[in-house]
């Protein structure tokens, strides 16, 4: 096994710091993490921790004038294949007007992404989910046609964290495959008591209905429409039957980009999108999903889940599954009569922490095959420990003066829906309270030059600057540098 591992990150910054830790576990155990960004101009925290990156856009101009092939000569499979998720989002891409535009683009990733395979002389692969977008896609079939070593990622239960898998994401993962649950591991995590009075509902959490483990694993609905009336009418049949008055509420997905859901409006079911999705969790009688990591959640909470999918917590127990050969209305019954298995819950939480997750505290055992020195010194949690010196100094203070000297990006990609994000004071005060847990007044400053503060946000790091010795160092996503 070589040392040279491509890590698909691309350049929002909600994945470029899920995956900053897996770099630094690989870098102490003897690995080259290659991070493979997108844009030349996008912000990079991989930088100031001195980890390499790639920038897809510049291979993509080396490729331009090898995309000579005519419309009818292409792989008819490999385009099917890498192009099967995003078809099923945008049908109208594929049209026979506009196919040849979407063809050119994945030639054009495809002769890239071969081309840095090959410059940088890659052993392993690092993708995300596998089915998001063109790259992961490309990168995924690949592989498999290659035999190159490749292990998949995806947003982890675990907050901030990365889950990995040597198959797949979702319900493609070796870990929803395994049908018993059993883990050796000490408790790291612990189900949570439900301290709060059950109301009379049902929760349904929705899903981004056009979102690969929606089309994918999906087994009976596809539309988050006709999942609510379905569920409606298992509750009005169940309360028929059992004298009962349950009734619905429904919380929209906060990053559905669709506005033609056409969720019906019918009395007896209650949209609510307030309060925090845990309140709505622990004051339901029980939750219905159909694979939504919001189902593991709801695990968590102590709470009874009907799931209508596939995922890493289904198959084994733990919920309710609905299939052709069940009644909901019966399922229903069951969530609501039956005791949570709480010690199960408990020790699949466990599981998916030791094998699956990665932290700046954690490597997972599922990636130990990359590792060839397994006596090597594992990444101590610097930036942790970093974290603690600034938790301690924002606590001591009531006003907090800070200096912004962008070179690069006026505006934060912080995820795929939100872009352009300012760095301005209600987006740093709101920041320092994710992160550090800490609430303080700001007093921000712009100039080019550092001057007297408490906090400097820089974009780039240049050599002939010279840093202050006193105050705190940040990137644009308030992480420490240094």
């Amino acid at each position: 096994m070589g040392n040279n591992v491509l890590i698909q990150c691309g350049d929002h910054f909600e994945n470029q710091n899920r995956i900053l830790p897996l770099c630094l576990h690989l870098k102490s155990y003897g690995i080259r993490p290659i991070v493979l960004l997108y844009s030349n101009n996008s912000s990079n925290i991989f930088e100031y921790e001195n980890i390499e990156t790639i920038n897809l856009d510049f291979y993509r101009s080396l490729g331009k004038d090898k995309i000579k092939y005519t419309y009818t000569a292409y792989d008819e499979s490999f385009v099917a294949d890498v192009s099967y998720i995003e078809k099923a989002k945008n049908p109208w891409k594929f049209s026979t007007k506009r196919k040849r535009d979407e063809v050119r683009k994945i030639y054009r990733d495809k002769i890239s992404l071969e081309k840095i395979i090959h410059d940088f002389n890659i052993d392993i692969v690092g993708i995300w989910n596998g089915y998001t977008g063109y790259v992961a896609n490309i990168l995924r079939f690949y592989c498999s046609e290659k035999k190159i070593k490749c292990f998949f990622m995806e947003r982890s239960f675990f907050k901030g964290g990365l889950f990995v898998d040597p198959l797949g994401a979702n319900g493609y993962s070796e870990l929803a495959r395994l049908k018993k649950v059993e883990s050796e591991c000490k408790d790291i995590y612990t189900v949570s008591d439900n301290e709060f009075s059950v109301s009379d509902y049902i929760f349904i959490p929705l899903q981004v209905q056009t979102d690969t483990n929606n089309i994918l694993f999906s087994n009976y609905v596809k539309s988050m429409r006709k999942l609510i009336l379905l569920v409606y009418k298992a509750i009005q049949d169940y309360n028929y039957e059992n004298s009962t008055n349950i009734k619905l509420v429904v919380r929209e997905h906060p990053e559905e980009v669709d506005k033609r859901l056409n969720l019906p409006k019918i009395s007896g079911i209650d949209y609510r999108n307030d309060l925090g999705l845990e309140y709505w969790i622990k004051k339901s009688l029980s939750v219905i999903t159909i694979n939504s990591t919001v189902g593991l959640e709801a695990l968590a909470l102590g709470k009874n889940v009907i799931t209508l999918g596939d995922a890493i917590y289904t198959s084994k127990e733990l919920t309710l599954e609905y299939s052709e050969n069940t009644e909901l209305k019966n399922l229903i019954f069951l969530s609501l009569k039956k005791s949570p298995d709480v010690s199960s819950v408990n020790t699949f939480l466990n599981l998916l922490y030791q094998r699956n997750t990665v932290t700046y505290d954690h490597f997972p055992s599922c990636l130990e095959f990359i590792i060839k020195n397994k006596n090597a010194k594992p990444f101590a949690s610097l930036i942790s420990n970093k974290k603690d010196g600034i938790i301690s100094y924002l606590k001591s203070r009531r006003v907090v003066r800070v200096q912004v000297l962008f070179k690069k990006i006026p505006k934060l990609n912080l995820t795929y829906r939100n872009l352009a994000v300012l760095c301005d004071r209600d987006y740093i005060k709101s920041e320092l309270i994710k992160l550090y847990g800490v609430e303080v007044d700001i007093e921000i400053t712009r100039v080019n030059v550092f001057t007297d503060s408490d906090i400097y946000i820089i974009d780039s790091i240049d050599s002939n600057i010279n840093i202050p010795e006193n105050g705190f160092l940040l990137d644009p996503y308030l992480l420490p540098i240094g």
